[in-house]
This record gives C-alpha cells, sequence and structure tokens, in this order.
C-alpha cells in the first residue's frame, strides 16, 4: 500500500493548514486593533467606506466595543469555545441621515452589556447572547422613504432592557425589565400600488417576550385613519410572535388613556385584562377586559369576547354602567351578513336627568332580538319594560 494509502490525508491537511491560517488571521488583526491610534485610523476608515456605500451621513461622537480592547488570546479562546466573550458596546451621539436635511436614526448615547457563551457546547452559528443591560437615551428614528408605503417617526426619551438568553438563529428575543419612557410613535399609511411580485413564504423567525414589561407617556398616532392614542401608564406581559402571527397580551394594565378617533375622543382612566390575536386563524379574544371612564362615568367588564376576522363575526358577553344605569349584554353580531342575536337585560335606567317633571322615572328593560340589520321595529325583536 505504501505512500498511495496516504493521499486521502491531503485535504485532512489542507483544511487543518487553512483552520490555523483563519486563526493566526484573527489574532494578527485582533493584536493590530489592540493598538488605540490603530483602532481609531481602522474605525475612521470604515465610517467612511459605509457614507460611500449608504449614501448617508454619518456622525459620531464615540464608541467603544470590548472585542477590540480584549486581548487576542481572550478572542482566541472565544473563538475555539473555552470560553464565554464578554461584549460591551458604548456609543456617543451617533447620526445616521442626510445632514441638515433628514434624520434616519440618531442616539444620544447607547450601553450594552452582554456576554456571547461561546463555551456552550450546544450553540450554533451564532451563539446564545445574555444581555445583562441595554440602555438608549433620546433615541430618534425616522423613515421617510425606507419603506415606500410607510412612513414613521419614532422618538423615545429612555429605553432600558435585559434580556437572559437572547437565541438570534432561532428569532427568540426575550426581554425582561422592559422600561420605556417618553415615547412618540407616528405611523404615516399611504395609499400605494399592488404588490403583483412573488412573496417569500419562508418562515420569519422573530418572537418577543416581554414578561415584565412598563411604559410611560406613551403617544400612538396612525394617520390618515385619524387614530390618536395616548397613555399615561401600560404594564403588561406580552408575546409578540412575528412569524406565527400571534400576539398575546397575557395581562394589560393602563392607566390614563385617552383614544381618539377624528373628532371623537374617549377618555379612559383604567384598562385591565388580557388580550389574544391570533392571525393564523383569523381571531382576536379576550378572556376579561375591564374598562373605567370616571370622565364619561362608565365603566364595562367585557368577557368572552371574541371576533372571527375572517366571517367578520363579534360575539360579546359585557356587563355595563353608565352613570348608574346597568346593563348586561349577551350578543353576536356578524358583520358582513349584518346578522345579529341579543339578550339585553337593563337593570336601571334612570331616565329623570332627560325629562323636565321632576318625578323620579327610573325604567328596567329585557329586549331579546335577532335579525338581519336593525330595525327596533321589526317583529323579531321583542321587549319587556318595567
Amino acid at each position: 500500500m505504501g505512500k498511495k494509502s496516504l493521499w486521502w490525508k491531503i485535504p485532512l491537511a489542507v483544511g487543518g493548514t487553512a483552520t490555523g491560517v483563519a486563526v493566526l488571521l484573527l489574532a494578527a488583526v485582533a493584536s493590530v486593533l489592540y493598538v488605540p491610534p490603530i483602532r481609531k485610523a481602522a474605525l475612521n476608515t470604515g465610517i467612511t467606506i459605509a457614507q460611500k456605500q449608504t449614501g448617508y451621513d454619518i456622525d459620531l461622537g464615540g464608541i467603544y466595543l470590548s472585542p477590540l480592547h480584549q486581548s487576542p488570546l481572550a478572542l482566541y479562546r472565544a473563538y475555539k469555545g473555552q470560553e464565554d466573550l464578554p461584549l460591551a458596546v458604548e456609543i456617543d451621539s451617533l447620526f445616521v441621515g442626510h445632514r441638515g436635511q433628514d434624520t434616519l436614526i440618531y442616539v444620544h448615547a447607547l450601553r450594552l452589556h452582554a456576554t456571547a457563551l461561546t463555551g456552550d457546547s450546544s450553540a450554533s452559528a451564532i451563539p446564545p447572547i445574555q444581555v445583562e443591560e441595554l440602555h438608549l437615551d433620546q433615541t430618534v428614528f425616522h423613515s421617510n422613504s425606507l419603506i415606500e408605503a410607510v412612513g414613521v417617526n419614532v422618538a423615545v426619551n429612555s429605553l432600558d432592557v435585559s434580556s437572559p438568553e437572547l437565541l438570534i438563529a432561532e428569532g427568540k428575543y426575550p426581554l425582561h425589565g422592559l422600561r420605556l419612557s417618553g415615547a412618540d410613535i407616528a405611523i404615516d399609511l399611504r395609499e400605494t400600488p399592488p404588490d403583483t411580485t412573488a412573496q417569500d413564504t419562508t418562515p420569519l423567525l422573530l418572537a418577543f417576550e416581554a414578561p415584565d414589561g412598563e411604559l410611560r407617556d406613551i403617544h400612538f398616532a396612525l394617520t390618515p385613519l385619524g387614530i390618536d392614542i395616548r397613555t399615561k401608564y401600560l404594564a403588561t406581559n406580552v408575546l409578540a410572535d412575528v412569524g406565527a402571527n400571534l400576539y398575546d397580551a397575557r395581562r394589560l394594565n393602563i392607566r390614563g388613556l385617552g383614544f381618539s378617533l377624528g373628532e371623537l375622543h374617549i377618555p379612559v382612566d383604567t384598562i385591565y385584562g388580557n388580550a389574544r390575536i391570533s392571525l393564523a386563524d383569523n381571531l382576536i379574544t379576550s378572556r376579561g377586559l375591564h374598562v373605567r371612564a370616571n370622565e364619561l362615568g362608565a365603566k364595562a367588564d367585557i368577557y368572552a369576547t371574541e371576533l372571527n376576522l375572517e366571517t367578520m363575526r363579534v360575539e360579546a358577553t359585557i356587563d355595563a354602567e353608565y352613570k348608574g344605569s346597568k346593563a348586561n349584554i349577551r350578543a353576536s353580531y356578524d358583520i358582513d351578513d349584518e346578522a345579529y342575536e341579543a339578550a339585553v337585560q337593563v337593570e336601571r335606567v334612570n331616565l329623570t336627568p332627560f325629562l323636565n317633571d321632576s318625578v323620579p322615572v327610573i325604567v328596567a328593560v329585557e329586549i331579546n332580538a335577532e335579525g338581519k340589520g336593525i330595525d327596533p321595529s321589526s317583529p323579531a325583536m321583542q321587549s319587556k319594560v318595567h
């Protein structure tokens, strides 16, 4: 057999040599960037290249990247999976846009402290990342032409969050301790021609989970629909699985809410409960929402609510109260066919404020109705008045 039996070892030797060269190059680059003047020159060169490639002006006040400040030995051990790699990113005053005209993104300050779990033997090509701290201060995002059909303006005063384990390869982003303060979000929907190109049917792996999120002083505006929502406080346990088209607010606690639709304005003091949107099943459901509007003298307890987005059928069980008048409603409504079924029990309606007579008039009503359209004179509608 002799030397001929060794021919198959040549590819292994070449592969081993290539791997060794790659590791040596990584160590060499890290060693060069470990020198501050060279690191600064490399950063400035990178910014210049990025400006030419994107066409945007880029201003950077200061940046700290821990991998470029760590020893080549630490990078080598992380590469071999022998040790986890600490990550720290600190950015001061980053601007991307067209200077004096348009701002794509501006960040006054960003602080990120994390650990890449490279020592995890089960890790994929992108290892899990533990985020101990992410802080954003005075951040602005503006897009007028980046997305043709949507204009976006977002301004955030401060954001703090941690994540026990980001699984980027699996699209899982747990957001713990989410604290968002002073957010102004404006979305402008535009009329665009229908997209006739082939759609990518590859499942999108993108899921965010915030078990204890708290948001304060939030403003959301949607044009041209004229929707304007402001809230002073929102606490939630929410899952937003974009790939599965599932949005589950397991816990909602909202205070100081104002909802406007055109000229209509509804002030709400508190909302608490839960809501679930499953676009895959075409369902919006709630196992209980409780609403109170002291300014209107109204409150409602909404149970077992379901909206089928395919058949456009609404089913609801509601206990409501308005200025001392109480009602219990069990109803369903098919929006497409305008077909309805309803059982309404009004425990008490105080008509005195609407009458000139000083004698108090309180009415109790029981209504059972079904049919199509809403016609009080229809034979299908029966009522009892006490």
